[in-house]
């Protein structure tokens, strides 16, 4: 690993920066380029950041790199002119950003095409709820210019769909596109304006309005029109998709399904799949019975099998909830060599374990057969292990000699010799050298996979050992599943590192919770990141609300709490799994009241309850909690066995099995 870690000044920054922009290879030249241009503008001087700029396009460096940023500080700092001449010179790629700098300089310089360039860019983005209102500048700037009063009714109105969509007005918005719909369903020929991304779009907002019915009723006529040859045949299978998708908020499922299966005979291969998908989700909504048997047409047509494999989880999550254990065999047929490994991984698992069970008739080489599939199906690096280990673990109980001692999901390399750094690495090498994390991370989220294996893991031990582990975890998983590559012993403990260790253990100990149960919570529900809150509020390593961590420390007699505090949240946290554990019959129930409530759980065992504990998670009604629960028995087992010693069976048996 690199030794030499630093924080530059930052003179010696931009002294850095501008040898690099001279004397780098590629791509470090070009990324320093770009870095200098946006420190100086930053520094005030926007002066050498545009000569630089000029500079580096006329030699040679990526345009679609240095315009965007040049194109950025001339239009805040109003020299307008300059950026129409640079985007005519240079053209505008395909950066959204850089699009709409064109609308809004073509419009306020009054170019002649303004209108073409506008209308371009109206049909093909979406409104913009990021915060930026890329439309709402827009429709501003066009008022303030008056170009407002020169653009169509239909224009007008379409922009001012998307500028109440961004502003989250959805209600108003849904009223402004049917106005749309139906200016477009008077007009003699096609306005130009309704793309498949539009339609999109309308059919989006206008879900979340009251006026689905008005809607349908619109879409019908244009469907109408469209099947006589009105619209391109794209235009016709978006049209029939909006119409199943609104008639599916209607609950009209037989309507739906009625739309969708029409619309396959339009749609292209980008979007036949989405078609599909939504087709046969309607069908599984009217009758699981029936739904098996259009699988057979399901993989006959498809494109990626990969895309159904969430319709398909739900389909398996259906047939066990209704103990139809012999559709699963039949499904496991049905999608042996055609649908995506999880999918596979799951049915196979289910299947074997059905049998295994006495819910169907099946000998033991099936049974064998089945587990072995689970084990060969598997995939990821997380809660896609979970069928793996499982079956793995069945499989030594029925002592068979094939499956081995070892899980197989840990595997030994050289990952820790350091890498010889070339090309795109070198950008994590120099971020290391000058301790600027930050700056690695965009890069890494910039080129994605164009960094070799060496220098990502060479990068996450940098980032853990700052205490980032949350990032170091997200950006190991992400390249392993890019690249579909088998994880090896070193990238596992980069996946399930052991942070905060010492306040974890104390915090175990304390609470007699059992081993390596407390970690794998923590690090499912916070990758061990401190400072983090969830969008519905929790916050910190336990992931607890502010109001149950009050009634926590209350109960405690720790009065008022910090728990932005690491110790403090992890012994709230611990507090809480000790007492969910004293009040449910498995540590996995324990895990599912952490995360779903008692009460859902206790309710789901009066209906459920006769399932052993690994066919209960898959029925539970929360997908969120069983998901949870497959991904902290994952994690348990991996600390288990790297860091306590235990084989994985003996914690499965932990999870599983009730403790009185």
């Amino acid at each position: 690993m690199l030794q030499k870690q630093r924080s530059a000044s930052p003179s010696e920054i931009n002294g850095l920066l501008r040898q690099s922009s001279i004397s780098a290879p590629e791509p470090i030249k070009t990324e320093a380029r770009t870095a200098l241009l946006k420190t100086l503008e930053k520094e005030g001087d926007v002066s050498s950041a545009l000569v630089l700029g000029e500079t580096f396009l006329k030699s040679g460096s990526l345009p679609e790199k240095i315009v965007p940023v040049l194109a950025g500080i001339l239009y805040r700092h109003d020299r307008y002119e300059e950026v129409y001449r640079l985007l005519s010179r240079t053209g505008c790629f395909e950066n959204s950003d850089l699009l709409r700098y064109r609308v809004l300089v073509w419009g306020r310089l009054k170019k002649k095409d303004w209108h073409k360039v506008f209308t371009g860019f109206l049909i093909t983005f979406p409104g913009d709820r990021s915060g930026k209102g890329r439309f709402t500048r827009i429709q501003e700037e066009w008022i303030k210019n008056g170009l407002i009063q020169k653009l169509t009714s239909g224009e007008r109105l379409l922009l001012s769909v998307k500028v109440l969509s961004e502003r989250r007005n959805y209600h108003k918005a849904g009223e402004r596109a049917l106005s749309f719909l139906r200016m477009e369903k008077s007009l003699g020929k096609p306005s130009g304006l309704l793309t498949p991304a539009v339609l999109d779009e309308l059919v989006k907002i206008t879900a979340r309005s009251s006026s689905t019915g008005d809607i349908l009723d619109i879409f019908s006529a244009l469907i109408a029109r469209a099947e006589k040859g009105f619209y391109s045949r794209k235009i016709t299978a978006h049209l029939l998709w909006g119409a199943g998708y609104l008639s599916e908020k209607r609950h009209a499922f037989h309507a739906a399904a009625g739309f969708y299966k029409r619309g396959l005979v339009y749609a292209g291969n980008v979007f036949y799949d989405k078609q599909l998908w939504y087709w046969f989700a309607a069908e599984l909504r009217i009758s699981s019975v029936k739904a098996l048997g259009y699988v057979d047409f399901l993989t006959e047509n498809w494109h990626d099998p990969g895309y159904f494999s969430d319709i398909l989880s739900d389909f398996t999550t259906v047939l066990v909830r209704n103990s139809r254990w012999k559709d699963i065999n039949t499904l496991v047929i049905k999608l042996q060599g055609k649908a995506g490994g999880d999918v596979l991984s799951r049915l196979s698992y289910l299947a074997a374990r059905g049998a295994d069970k006495g819910y169907f008739s099946a000998d033991d080489a099936e049974i064998l057969h089945w587990y072995a599939a689970a084990i060969r199906e598997g995939r990821g690096v997380a809660s896609g292990l979970y069928y793996k280990i499982m079956a793995q673990a069945a499989l030594q109980k029925h002592k068979n000699p094939s499956s081995g001692k070892d899980f197989r999901i840990f595997i030994s390399d050289d990952s820790s010799k350091p890498p010889a750094f070339r090309g795109y690495d070198q950008l994590l090498a120099g971020a290391m050298e000058y301790d600027l994390p930050e700056y690695g991370k965009e890069v890494i989220d910039e080129y994605s996979s164009r960094f070799s294996l060496p220098g990502i893991r060479l990068f996450t031990r940098f980032l853990q050992g700052k205490g980032d582990y949350l990032d170091s975890i997200r950006i190991m998983s992400r390249y392993a599943a890019l690249n579909g590559y088998r994880v090896t012993g070193d990238d596992v403990k980069i996946l399930y590192p052991q942070g905060y260790r010492d306040i974890i253990s104390a915090v175990r100990k304390k609470e007699h919770l059992p081993v390596p149960v407390f970690t794998a919570l923590i690090r499912e529900e916070s990758h061990f990141s401190s400072t983090i809150v969830s969008s519905a509020g929790a916050v910190g390593l336990s992931q607890l609300m502010p109001s149950t961590a009050e009634d926590i420390s209350r109960r405690m007699g720790l009065g008022k709490a910090d728990i932005t505090r690491p110790d403090v949240n992890a012994a709230l946290g611990g507090w809480y799994l000790g007492n969910l554990l004293g009040r449910t019959d498995t540590v996995l129930d324990a895990l599912f009241a952490y995360n779903g409530g008692l009460t859902r759980v206790r309710r789901w065992k009066k209906t459920y309850g006769m399932l052993p504990e690994d066919l209960f998670l898959e029925v539970l009604p929360y997908k969120e909690t069983s998901l949870y629960g497959r991904k902290v028995l994952v994690s348990a087992v991996v600390y288990g066995y790297l860091y306590f010693g235990l084989a994985p069976g003996k914690v499965i048996h932990l999870f599983m099995d009730k403790r009185f």
